[in-house]
Formats: C-alpha cells, structure tokens, sequence
C-alpha cells in the first residue's frame, strides 16, 4: 500500500514537471519571436533614416539648382509599428472561454 501511494505521487510529480517544462518551452519559444519583431522593428527604423538621409541630401541639391520646393520630393513616411504577436495570450484566451462555455452548460 505504501509503494502505490509512493508510486503515485512519483507519477504526479513527474506530470507536474513535464507539464511545467512543455509550458517554459512555449513561453521561450514566445519570447524568441517577440525578440525576432523587436528586431525587425529596429531594421524598419534603420532604413526609415538612411531614406530620410538620401532624401535631405536630394533637397539639397535641388535647393542649389534653385528648383521650387513644390517640385522636391515628399518627405518619406515612417511605416507603422508592427504589432507584437500574442498567439499564446489568444490561446489562453480562447481555452478560459471553452471553460466558461463548459461551466455555463453544467449549471
């Protein structure tokens, strides 16, 4: 009897873990691509003021040729941020309501 009880919680202990390390996995696996975005957001500004760079440097040269400013180039627009990914905050989300589903029907 005490070997099977023993037995036992060896065998929840080690669900526990494996189910804590399958969490950590996903968890570092989110936070790589939030790492990858944040990087790719630094590359988008990079190029955003190496454009407005060679673009300064053409308006100055057509101020020299005396060129009216209505005919210089527009001003380079800075694209938007892009949005940071939360798959595994929509995956929690959409297991918390398949449990409040699963709540309201018992009741």
């Amino acid at each position: 009897m005490e070997n099977c009880a023993e037995i036992e919680k060896l065998a929840e202990k080690q669900e526990a873990e494996a189910a804590q390390k399958e969490r950590n996995a996903e968890a570092q696996a989110l936070w790589k691509e939030v790492l990858l975005q944040v990087e790719e957001w630094k590359n988008i500004k990079e190029m955003h003021e190496a454009n407005l760079r060679a673009w300064d440097e053409e308006c100055k040269k057509l101020a020299l040729t005396e060129i009216s400013e209505k005919e210089w180039p527009k001003k380079p627009v800075c694209p938007c941020k892009p949005k940071v990914s939360t798959a595994g905050q929509e995956q929690g989300e959409a297991e918390s309501e398949q449990n409040d589903n699963n709540e309201e029907e018992e009741e």
